[in-house]
């Protein structure tokens, strides 16, 4: 963006980093009176892939710890019939639903924590840029991580009801 005085140029810059969140550089020397932005296509940050880790582990030991704690319920779906599949697809669909309930109302409360802390006037001046294509590759990652660790424990819950009809099919009838 062309400016006609160093001023102008800084004033520009400020009020553009406030509306796309991304650096600005200008220039106010003799000849050149500009703001540059950097470019339009944010790069994730390395920083995430941590917190990530550690969330997909939670995840992982949540899902364990109900099929641990679950293990009559399956023996319960096995002898109604379900089959060992559908019992793993079961716990899986639960870990695909806790992923979108968690994003969808982290969303939600983020958006609401921010609007406070903009009225409040604690943002310093910054203004967050939610847009639906972030927030859906957000979703997109969350959901991804919930299913690649949540995929183990399925089928750790299918293989508890394999167990089970093999149990089941073996075990001695008595009469009443």
């Amino acid at each position: 963006v062309a400016t006609d005085t160093g001023e102008n140029a800084e004033k520009t810059a400020l009020s553009l980093m406030k509306v796309l969140a991304f650096p600005m550089y200008y220039g106010a020397g003799s000849d050149i009176k500009a703001v540059v932005s950097t470019p339009l296509i944010p790069k994730p940050p390395r920083k995430l892939l941590i917190p990530i880790l550690i969330a997909a582990l939670i995840i992982f030991n949540t899902m364990l710890n109900s099929v641990t704690e679950r293990k009559g319920e399956i023996h319960i779906y096995t002898s109604l019939g379900l089959a060992p599949s559908h019992v793993g697809m079961l716990f899986l669909a639960e870990a695909v639903t806790y992923g979108l309930m968690g994003s969808i109302f982290g969303y939600i409360v983020g958006q609401g924590f921010a609007t406070v802390l903009n009225h409040l006037g604690l943002m310093g001046g910054i203004t967050l840029n939610y847009s639906g294509t972030n927030v859906i590759l957000t979703m997109s990652l969350v959901l991804i991580v919930v299913i690649l660790f949540a995929i183990v424990p399925a089928i750790m819950a299918g293989k508890l009801a394999t167990l089970a009809r093999g149990l089941s099919s073996t075990a001695p009838l008595h009469a009443a």
